[in-house]
């Protein structure tokens, strides 16, 4: 979609509540108060061309009516922030609790994913969590490491001054907002260190090239004028009413779960587990 207004999560997310999920004919979306859209807003930028669409988050132009009164948008909310913060913890925990139950992580891997003032506090905390589950080890520890990394991270939420960075990457004025105080580069860095590590696995690598394959020829069937009745009625009647069709297929493939895109693919071409690279 780079091309075409490009895709982004969150701005997709408002693109569901202001157009997709309808609940009457009398009007587009769930027709919300500003206030509960703002709430789920996590970027001011909009998306205004392809090279500016590959640099960083973005909001579609097309919800500039829905956000703004005067030309101004009200960066981020309380609520916007704590939903993020909310999810920067989780993917830093859960993850990390994830891959290391399933056997593709380990801690002494992590560990060297770290640099070494992040592997002291790690470290500290691994202590900790084996302390609280008495020395048990397996399972058990690991979910103790993720209560603990959570209790530590949510009692370093405070008020924190904003870096220009931030800033310009939230599309935000404000100065200050909420963050972590001391652990910020902690959690940064178990994020940046689970990804690494599963970059490198092939099984991985496969899982995903398989996914982008099924993807894509979904997409582009889908787009092809031939097979548009293969569209559920809701998304055809976008495209009658003016949205582009890229876009509107965009839509359908974006609300797949995996298991649904994988029969989808089955029904029309076959077993996926048969793709080749």
């Amino acid at each position: 979609m780079k091309d075409d207004g490009g895709f982004e999560g969150n701005a997709q997310t408002l693109r569901i509540l202001c157009k997709l999920e309808k609940k009457s004919s009398h009007y587009d979306g769930l027709n919300l108060t500003k206030a509960a859209l703002y709430s789920v807003v996590k970027y001011g930028v909009y998306n205004t061309s392809p090279k500016q669409i590959e640099k960083q988050k973005f909001l579609y132009k097309e919800n500039k009516q829905n956000l703004e009164d005067n030309g101004t948008m009200k960066i981020q909310t309380i609520e916007a922030q704590i939903m993020e913060l909310a999810d920067d913890i989780a993917y830093s925990t859960h993850d990390l609790e994830d891959g290391l139950k399933s056997g593709i992580l380990s801690i002494d891997a992590v560990l060297g994913q770290l640099k070494e003032e992040l592997r002291k506090e790690f470290q500290e905390l691994l202590q900790q969590a084996y302390k609280n589950c008495g020395e048990t080890f397996g399972d058990v520890a690991f979910k103790s490491l993720t209560s603990t990394l959570i209790d530590t991270f949510i009692k370093d939420i405070g008020v924190v001054e904003l870096t220009e960075e931030q800033r310009q990457r939230k599309g935000t004025s404000f100065k200050y907002g909420l963050g972590l105080r001391t652990k910020a580069k902690l959690m940064d860095g178990l994020k940046n260190a689970v990804r690494e590590i599963l970059i490198e696995k092939p099984t991985v690598a496969l899982y995903e090239i398989r996914g982008a394959q099924i993807v894509n020829r979904l997409f582009e069937l889908l787009n092809d004028d031939k097979y548009e009745r293969l569209l559920p009625p809701e998304y055809r009647a976008l495209i009658q009413n003016g949205e582009p069709k890229k876009r509107v297929v965009c839509d359908y493939i974006a609300g797949m779960t995996d298991h649904y895109a994988e029969q989808l693919y089955k029904q029309y071409f076959g077993d996926p587990n048969t793709l080749k690279i």
